[in-house]
């Protein structure tokens, strides 16, 4: 029995790429700490890795190397970060998030653009080189070599007012919202959220449906949405009820 459950929890976690504790131990009748010990026991055989209030596939997604990420549906990437790239204009104080799709969006800006930025990617710091009327706030102190990104919040950080913000998500749920899996970053993209005059999500279409362990953003709090293709009617009624706007 114990066996077939194990092989069964493998399975689903591989299909969903991750899944909380509380999840699985509704999904599997058992109690909390039957999950616990049976999480503990497929880490030690190399099934599963826990992370932070649940556990996620060896290899999801969001675990491929960064430059395996970046070249990944490239297309649909380079699509949204021009969208996004469109709603930047002179004199916005801006902050663009970590992620392969938000890295590309300045790749789109015109050189002599004149905005504050506010960003933990290293990947647009880099390229921030090229344009010499952009002001440039480094977020964060603690390097995340995986996502090539910055994280921890710096002394100035709680104190900036953003115009715009550019983020990204491993998933985007009705119920359970923007959603990340590093708890650091995670701190990051909600304070952002709350201290931006508008959000913009940037996201392709098979990460609508899709939720991860943690919750940066209720969808209520962002105000447009940037994707490669038209998705699944429960979404877009759900956008039109509460004023979210959907381009791609």
């Amino acid at each position: 029995m114990k066996s077939r459950r194990l092989d069964e929890i493998i399975k689903y976690v591989n299909e969903k790429k991750n899944a909380t504790i509380n999840e699985l131990a509704e999904n599997f009748n058992v109690s909390v700490v039957t999950i616990r010990r049976d999480i503990s026991e497929l880490e030690r055989l190399g099934e599963l890795k826990k992370v932070y209030g649940g556990v996620m596939a060896v290899k999801p997604e969001q675990a491929i190397s960064y430059d395996e990420r970046f070249i990944k549906n490239k297309e649909k990437k380079d699509h949204i970060a021009k969208l996004a790239a469109k709603q930047i204009e002179n004199y916005e104080s801006i902050f663009i998030d970590s992620g392969t799709t938000t890295a590309n969006i300045l790749d789109y800006v015109d050189k002599d653009i004149k905005i504050t930025l506010f960003t933990n990617n290293l990947d647009i710091i880099n390229k921030c080189e090229n344009f010499p009327n952009i002001k440039l706030y480094v977020v964060g102190y603690i390097y995340n070599n995986e996502t090539r990104s910055f994280v921890g919040e710096s002394p100035y950080f709680k104190m900036i007012n953003l115009d715009k913000s550019f983020l990204s998500a491993s998933g985007i749920h009705l119920i359970n919202g923007a959603t990340t899996i590093d708890f650091d970053e995670n701190i990051i993209k909600s304070y952002v959220v709350k201290k931006s005059n508008k959000n913009y999500l940037l996201a392709d279409k098979s990460k609508f449906g899709s939720s991860t362990i943690l919750t940066f953003a209720d969808l209520r709090d962002i105000n447009t949405i940037l994707t490669n293709d038209d998705v699944a009617d429960e979404f877009k009624e759900y956008f039109n009820e509460n004023n979210i706007i959907l381009k791609y």
